[in-house]
């Protein structure tokens, strides 16, 4: 693992340390052939029965072996992840865990899962772009003054970054009005995104899920923000609040940390699957 990998996966894991709710329910409540109370089940916190997480070598990519056991998905195959750095980090994941399985505490585990429950990339696609036209810095308030000037200021470089990053045209809408997003613009996005591996998309997925914001997500994966700006930014109007009105003690802040720690963990994903030092092919075959 090169030195910026582990730089990253040190951030990761620190940011990590923060988060007790569980992050992989929203990557399998549907559309899967095994049931809800058998995901129940599978991610359920168990008694550590390892002592050693390592990367085994398969014929389509690298493997997990907790000790002697292959660790396999919630449908019972063996987990196939295609990329050697990504697959350090989830053997990272689970070396970490302590007495107790703490499976929310695995967000790259859980977004491998995912990927491999994903059967093509245009529903993900199709998902990703429907965030576009209620994009959260798309959609301005109309009141207060003071709220909607920190909006424009604050909303306004990304929204511009993003035009120009793909040549597109949106502009936002204030109140209760839909964003004006053309025809031509979704398009142009849709080709743009089909151009990305099915991993890298389940990454970027859910980080908009996260943020509400597709443009927000693809600064943070073109490095144009950096995950703690971007949450800070889908966050504007609660941050607002904030000032205005007082901090919920031992709630927002700890909200606030565990929407950087998830955010980090879809930028992570979406990273190292884009820097595939392989050349297998990620479909849900492989899993």
């Amino acid at each position: 693992m090169t030195l910026y990998m582990k730089s990253r996966c040190l951030t990761f894991i620190k940011m990590n340390q923060i988060s007790n709710k569980v992050f992989c329910k929203k990557f399998l409540s549907a559309g899967n052939s095994c049931c809800w109370s058998r995901i129940v089940r599978f991610f359920a916190d168990k008694k550590k029965f390892f002592k050693e997480a390592r990367i085994s070598e398969l014929e389509e990519g690298y493997g997990i072996n907790l000790d002697n056991h292959e660790l396999k998905t919630p449908t019972g195959s063996v987990l196939c992840i295609p990329n050697e750095n990504l697959a350090q980090a989830v053997t990272l994941e689970w070396n970490i865990q302590k007495h107790t399985i703490k499976t929310e505490r695995m967000p790259l585990t859980a977004l491998c899962y995912a990927a491999c429950l994903s059967h093509s990339k245009e529903p993900t696609v199709s998902s990703i772009l429907s965030y576009l036209t209620t994009d959260t810095v798309l959609c301005h308030s109309t009141e207060p003054e003071e709220l909607v000037q920190l909006q424009d200021v604050k909303w306004g470089p990304a929204v511009e970054w993003f035009k120009a990053r793909y040549s597109v045209d949106v502009s936002h809408s204030n109140g209760f009005i839909m964003p004006d997003v053309d025809r031509q613009t979704k398009l142009k996005m849709n080709n743009y995104l089909l151009t990305h591996d099915a991993w890298c998309l389940i990454g970027l997925e859910s980080m908009v899920g996260l943020l509400k914001s597709v443009i927000l997500s693809l600064a943070v994966v073109n490095y144009h923000l950096t995950v703690e700006d971007a949450v800070s930014l889908s966050r504007l109007e609660q941050e607002y609040q904030v000032a205005k009105w007082g901090n919920v003690e031992w709630y927002h802040d700890v909200e606030k940390h565990e929407m950087q720690m998830k955010t980090a963990a879809c930028a992570l994903f979406f990273q190292m699957c884009a820097e595939q030092t392989t050349s297998i092919s990620y479909t849900s075959q492989n899993c």
